[in-house]
C-alpha cells in the first residue's frame, strides 16, 4: 500500500513505529526510557507503541542481567524468530528455495537442478507453492529472490537472464497469486547489500563475481549504485582488450569481457568441459594456464580504472571461477593494482570472499529495505490501517 492511500495520522503512526523498530533493531537490549531518548518521542508515545508491538509478538521484553542490587531493567528486542521469509536463489544450474525466520533459522529448504530446456519459471512457482503449504500456517512476510542476470530491482523485472532464457520477465507480477510481497535482485547486488551491512570502515567498494557470467556491484558512500534504469553494474559487458579475435556477445556488442573469462567462455576457448579445465590447471598444463592467466590480464585494467576513477577503498572478488583459479588470477590483479595505482587513491584491499549463509544475506537486505524509512511500501511490521 502506498503512502497516498492512508491519512496523515496513520502515516505518522507508521513512521513512529518504524523509528522505534529501527532503534530496537540497532540497539540490542535497549530499555524504554533510553528508547524514548533515542527516537525523540514522548515516553507515553513510546510506551503505547511498544505495548502494541509486544502484544502483536513483534517485540519481546525481557529482563537484562542484574549487575547490582535492585530490580532488573526490562530490555526490548525484535522477535526475529517469529517472522518468516522465502529466500530464493536462481542460477543457471539450480533453484534454491529456503523457508527461514528473520534470525536466519532454516525451517526447510529445497534444491532443484535446472537442465537445458527446463521451464525455470514453472519450477519456481510449483516449488514456492509447496514450500508455503509446508510452512504449516506460518505467516510469510516477504519473498526475496536473487537472480544471476540483469535485474531492475525497483520493478522486480528480470531484464535478461541469458542462461534461463528469461527476458523482461516481471517476477512480481508472475508471483502475485501467492499474496506475498516479492523483491527481486541481481545476485551480486544482494551480496553488496550484505557486505555493506557487515563492512567495518569501508565505504566505497566494488564486488565482482565470475561464474558462467560476470556480475558486479558498486557501493559508494555506503549506497548501492543503481543507475537511471536500476540495472547498473554490468562490468561483464565492458569491452575486453582483445585485438586478435572478435566474439559477438548476446547483448549486441562485440568482445565483452564475459565472452572470455567465464566458465562457459573457458569451455569454448579450450574446447573442454569446465571440470577438465580445473583439473588441467592443477596439473599445470601450459596451454590451459595461459588461457586462465588471460582472466587476470583482462580484468585487472578494468578494476584499476574503476579504483582510480571512483577512489575505491576495496575490491571483493568472488564466484566459482575466482575460487577455482585464485592462485593464478588474484596475484595478477593485485600486481597490476600495486604497480599502477595513482598516489592519491586510498585503496586498501583486494580480497577473495565466499558467502555461504544465504538466508542471512536475504534477511540483511530485507531489514535495510524495511528500515529505509520510505513511505512507498507497506508490509512486514507496519501497523494494520
Amino acid at each position: 500500500m502506498g503512502a497516498s492511500r492512508i491519512n496523515s495520522s496513520s502515516l505518522m503512526q507508521i513512521r513512529n513505529t518504524r523509528r522505534i523498530l529501527k532503534t530496537i533493531h540497532g540497539e540490542k537490549g535497549i530499555y524504554r526510557k533510553m528508547l524514548a531518548e533515542k527516537v525523540g518521542l514522548a515516553p507515553q508515545t513510546v510506551t503505547n507503541i511498544t505495548g502494541s508491538l509486544i502484544g502483536r509478538g513483534i517485540v519481546l521484553e525481557e529482563p537484562l542481567p542484574l549487575k547490582g542490587k535492585g530490580r532488573n531493567a526490562l530490555a526490548l528486542r525484535l522477535n526475529y524468530a517469529g517472522f518468516f521469509i522465502l529466500s530464493v536463489r536462481i542460477t543457471w544450474e539450480e533453484i534454491l528455495v529456503i523457508l527461514n525466520d528473520l534470525d536466519g533459522g532454516v525451517l526447510t529448504e529445497e534444491r532443484l537442478p535446472l537442465g537445458r530446456g527446463t521451464q525455470a519459471l514453472d519450477v519456481l512457482k510449483t516449488t514456492m507453492e509447496g514450500m508455503i503449504s509446508r510452512g504449516e500456517g506460518r505467516a510469510i512476510a516477504a519473498i526475496v529472490i536473487s537472480v544471476a542476470g540483469i535485474v531492475n530491482d525497483r520493478d522486480a523485472i528480470v531484464v535478461e537472464a541469458y542462461s534461463l532464457c528469461w527476458r523482461q520477465l516481471n517476477l512480481r507480477k508472475e508471483l502475485a497469486g501467492l499474496g506475498i510481497p516479492v523483491f527481486v535482485l541481481n545476485d551480486v547486488n544482494i551480496l553488496a547489500y550484505y557486505e555493506n551491512a557487515v563492512a567495518r570502515g569501508s565505504t566505497d567498494f566494488l564486488l565482482i563475481k565470475v561464474e558462467d557470467g560476470v556480475g558486479s556491484a558498486l557501493v559508494i558512500n555506503r549506497t548501492l549504485v543503481k543507475g537511471a534504469n536500476k540495472v547498473s553494474g554490468e562490468l561483464g559487458h565492458l569491452t575486453a582488450a582483445k585485438s586478435d579475435t572478435t566474439v559477438q556477445c548476446f547483448c549486441g556488442r562485440k568482445n565483452c569481457i564475459t565472452q572470455f573469462i567465464t566458465s562457459t567462455a573457458l569451455e569454448r576457448r579450450l574446447g573442454k568441459p569446465y571440470a577438465k579445465i580445473v583439473e588441467e590447471a592443477r596439473q599445470g598444463v601450459p596451454g590451459t594456464l595461459a588461457v586462465i592467466e588471460d582472466i587476470g590480464i583482462l580484468l585487472a585494467p578494468k578494476i584499476l580504472d574503476l579504483i582510480v576513477l571512483l577512489d575505491l577503498d576495496r575490491v571483493v572478488l568472488l564466484g566459482r571461477v575466482i575460487e577455482d583459479f585464485e592462485d593464478i588470477i588474484y596475484p595478477r590483479i593485485r600486481s597490476e593494482i600495486q604497480s599502477n595505482i595513482s598516489f592519491w587513491v586510498r585503496f586498501d584491499k583486494l580480497e577473495v570472499k565466499k558467502y555461504d549463509n544465504f538466508p542471512r544475506i536475504c534477511n540483511s537486505f530485507l531489514m535495510e529495505h524495511y528500515f529505509s524509512e520510505q513511505d512507498d511500501f507497506y508490509f512486514l511490521w507496519d501497523p494494520v490501517i
